[in-house]
């Protein structure tokens, strides 16, 4: 092997290394803007919805979808809580699918969540379900991406100043 080759490929390694690191990094550390203001959602009637006119006790968003086995799954769990807490935190349930499939799935589920549709502020939000804690003034408390069950919900909840 020569220098010349070594070189390049050395090069060429550090260079690899670096981009890798930097994905990683972003991917991890620099979060998506979630507050509230950013979020544009509609109700299913295609009626704008203001989030921040919700302001005045906790918020708890969950960003999922139909198609996602871990959001249906903690769906019963998020009712308990819901049903626990009465109307001392708001719920809602954000899915970027269309109107017709988030109200189909409304219709066959008796839960007793506000379903909402976001338009705008979760396309860096990739995985579902991810659920985020608002206090409430709208500062983000606390956000867990996968599914939670009515203990690890009931512990986030209690987090909130």
């Amino acid at each position: 092997m020569n220098k010349k080759s070594f070189w390049t490929g050395f090069l060429t390694g550090v260079f690899l290394t670096i981009i890798t690191l930097f994905l990683v990094i972003r991917s991890f550390i620099i979060q998506p803007d979630v507050s509230l203001s950013k979020m544009k959602v509609e109700d299913l009637s295609g009626k704008q919805v203001n989030l921040s006119e919700m302001l005045g006790k906790p918020i708890v968003i969950n960003y999922w979808a139909t198609w996602c086995a871990p959001c249906r799954q903690e769906f019963p769990e998020f009712e308990i809580v819901k049903k626990r807490l009465g109307n001392k935190v708001t719920f809602l349930m954000i899915s970027d699918e269309t109107t017709k499939v988030i109200q189909r799935f409304k219709d066959k589920n008796s839960y007793s969540f506000n379903y909402l549709r976001a338009t705008k502020g979760f396309e860096e939000v990739s995985a579902r379900p991810t659920t985020f804690i608002y206090n409430s003034k709208g500062k983000l408390i606390t956000k867990h991406t996968g599914g939670l069950n009515e203990k690890e919900l009931m512990e986030m909840l209690n987090k909130i100043e």
